[in-house]
């Protein structure tokens, strides 16, 4: 047994889904089945069983994956009160901001004003990255546009709440809808960037568990791919909409999903309940957050695929 192998097992306990524990790590579904494997023949305990095409934790597993958690967590923290840079990290925060926060072109800077939190430096990344940073210590805190306010093991402040809208042509079968379903996905090819389908991560779920099954394209993170793939291919793209109705921005509409605040997309800031970190960490929400200097980030309000639309409208 390895470290590598605890990790592994500890994010698939808490995704249930290999796919998506792979995805967090940046390795193949091979390497988390056999990661686990290993530990089932090394124990000799069964830790999951497939249900239905998708992974659930035995009894045996629920106890080792608490066990887990906790040996991951203390291994982290000695490295970090051992590690030769220990005194350069201690007063350093490190933050993450999901590139769909960023304005179109603009790049995440380095250092933040010393006043709020010592030497914080930040960097640009997916939801998955972001969020996989935190879990591997990568990152402090991370600043996301998610479809929830819930991740374990993390902390989460709320900054923002935006409806979540579909993209399609106006010539698609539902371009001339006002207000669309769950339903209706099933029928829809999605574009999802790399990268960001943890982003619609519960809103994919509650369509696996009621048999909707859109397919699911992948594209680089381009906003005009996306757009392209939109209207070559009769796809639509989840958006965050700038209000709660039906948008026209050219030949394209937004159409609101659901009720009025069923879906949303929630800008948020997702953090490590780390205690040695733990003054840097509320200085840090305290001093952005609460205290409403968010635009000292430069953190973007509007999707990138309604600024594109927007800027070709000009």
């Amino acid at each position: 047994m390895d470290i590598k192998q605890l990790r592994y097992f500890v994010t698939a306990s808490e995704c249930l889904n290999y796919a998506h524990a792979a995805a967090i790590h940046y390795t193949t579904r091979h390497s988390i089945t056999h990661a686990i494997k290993s530990l089932e023949e090394e124990f000799r305990r069964k830790l999951f069983v497939i249900e239905g095409n998708r992974p659930r934790l035995t009894p045996e597993g629920e106890l080792f994956a608490k066990k887990a958690k906790r040996v991951v967590s203390e291994f982290d923290q000695m490295i970090r009160d051992f590690s030769v840079a220990a005194d350069d990290y201690r007063n350093q925060t490190r933050v993450s901001i999901d590139s769909c926060l960023l304005p179109r072109g603009a790049k995440a800077r380095g250092p933040l004003d010393d006043d709020i939190a010592s030497r914080a430096f930040i960097e640009e990344s997916d939801p998955e990255g972001c969020l996989r940073g935190l879990y591997d210590m990568r990152f402090d805190l991370a600043f996301a546009r998610c479809d929830r306010l819930s991740f374990e093991g993390l902390g989460t402040a709320c900054f923002g709440r935006r409806p979540l809208g579909v993209l399609v042509a106006s010539a698609h079968p539902l371009g001339g809808r006002d207000r669309l379903s769950l339903a209706d996905l099933g029928s829809c090819s999605l574009v999802v960037s790399r990268g960001h389908c943890y982003r619609h991560a519960s809103l994919l779920s509650a369509c696996r568990s009621r048999g909707i099954g859109p397919r699911v394209l992948s594209c680089v993170d381009d906003p005009s791919l996306t757009l392209s793939l939109v209207s070559r291919r009769r796809a639509a793209a989840l958006v965050a909409m700038e209000g709660e109705d039906a948008a026209s921005y050219g030949p394209y509409r937004v159409i609101p999903l659901g009720e009025s605040g069923e879906y949303c997309l929630y800008d948020c800031l997702v953090y490590r309940d780390d205690q040695a970190q733990a003054r840097s960490i509320r200085s840090f929400i305290r001093g952005y957050v609460m205290d409403g200097r968010l635009d000292a980030i430069g953190l973007a309000v509007v999707d990138p695929l309604i600024a594109e639309l927007r800027g070709r409208a000009r």
